[in-house]
């Protein structure tokens, strides 16, 4: 079955939410790059670790939407040359 198109409304809706995590995790980056520890003048390091995990499900979420319609276009193109084959 056909997938309907989506609204403008639903669209808007989804640049906006990549925007907004697009900048939250610019904000968690410059933060953590902020509180790296800094080595001190004798040359020990920090014992402090903070270490944040990025879900790139979420942030790569349309990755798929894509990579389905590029399987879906080959299958098709496949296919498109497998019949020819048997025409010529």
């Amino acid at each position: 079955m056909a997938k309907s198109k989506k609204s403008r409304r639903d669209r808007r809706l989804e640049t906006e939410k990549r925007q907004q995590t697009s900048s939250e995790v610019a904000y968690a980056a410059s933060s953590a790059f902020s509180s790296v520890p800094k080595a001190t003048l004798d040359g020990s390091k920090s014992s402090q670790s903070d270490t944040k995990t990025i879900d790139l499900g979420t942030e790569y979420y349309y990755v798929y939407t894509e990579i389905r319609n590029i399987l879906a276009i080959s299958v098709v193109m496949f296919a498109i040359l497998f019949g020819l084959g048997f025409l010529i």
